[in-house]
């Protein structure tokens, strides 16, 4: 389960509500899944239940690959107390994660910002490739082989640029990007993760790598910095140890993220959200014998939703 929930803090209070629909099959050291419906994952830490339909779990001693889609519901919250909390732990799980980051490169080159990724807290390095066929630089959660190359400080556009396609970016290097993100220290879970190499104390930074997949030399990004193909960038470091506990609507952040057309699509995304939501209560209740807490929560539901509308 940590492969796929995480082992932050958020992740001690998520929890999968009905992992007897997954079916696993181990053939050699690749374990992968499927579920026969969607999961229903509940996050305490953030507030949602989320419907996850899985399209591809991959798990390997030194590597983890997972996609799908999420429908995230709102719970309600005890009081007071428990509202701030979510709004404080979305914030802090969204600030730093590679949506946020990706979004930051994206608005740097569509508003020709440069330094924008850099007033997001974001500090960006060349490592070139070293060692092993290919440039391999050992194991993703791990140490690279060979010692510490050289890395030399680049800029967004040294990274990413637009193509003739309107709204798409290629993000292309050669070797791995480390990202810095320096608004927030390591978590104390880091250094006790599965994959932890390192005998150090916790750093004020949080530090990431990103690279490709061989043989791949690019990844393509729509406007709002999602990756086209979601198996087209591999991710080491900080942010491969917050996994799905510190996911959130694709809707939040999007509006202050100053990409063009972000503020309609976020209320957009948000819209479509709340109408998929209404969609799977009414499902729910018209399955359930019409005497049961289903049935008569559709209404509840529906009415909670219409409260949300602009």
């Amino acid at each position: 389960e940590r492969r796929f929930v995480g082992e932050t803090a958020n992740a001690a209070e998520t929890e999968i509500l009905n992992p007897f629909v997954l079916d696993f099959e181990q053939r050699l050291t690749t374990l992968t899944a499927t579920a026969r419906e969607p999961l229903v994952i509940e996050n305490r830490a953030l507030g949602y239940r989320v419907y996850y339909s899985l399209t591809a779990f991959e798990a390997e001693p030194n590597r983890n690959f997972f996609t799908g889609e999420p429908l995230f519901e709102e719970l309600e919250p005890a009081d007071d107390a428990e509202a701030i909390r979510w709004a404080a732990n979305r914030r802090k799980a969204y600030l730093g994660s590679p949506r946020h980051f990706l979004r930051s490169l994206v608005a740097s080159i569509a508003n020709e910002q440069p330094e924008q990724a850099d007033e997001t807290g974001y500090s960006l390095y060349i490592v070139p490739n070293q060692g092993g066929p290919g440039g391999a630089f050992g194991s993703p959660f791990g140490g690279r082989r060979g010692g510490r190359a050289e890395r030399v400080e680049v800029t967004p556009s040294d990274l990413l640029e637009e193509t003739r396609r309107e709204g798409e970016y290629k993000l292309s290097f050669v070797g791995l990007v480390e990202v810095i993100y320096r608004n927030a220290p390591e978590a104390p879970g880091f250094l006790q993760r599965e994959w932890a190499r390192e005998q150090r104390g916790l750093r004020d930074v949080q530090t990431s790598q990103f690279r490709f997949p061989i043989p791949n030399d690019r990844a393509m990004l729509d406007r709002f910095g999602r990756e086209l193909d979601p198996r087209s960038i591999t991710l080491s470091g900080y942010m491969a140890y917050e996994r799905f506990a510190e996911d959130l609507p694709r809707e939040y952040g999007l509006a202050e993220s100053g990409l063009p057309g972000a503020e309609e699509a976020a209320q957009l995304f948000e819209e479509q959200r709340l109408e998929a939501q209404r969609e799977r209560a009414a499902r729910e209740a018209e399955a359930a014998p019409p005497d049961s807490p289903e049935a008569s929560m559709e209404g509840e539901i529906s009415d909670q939703l219409e409260d949300k509308q602009p």
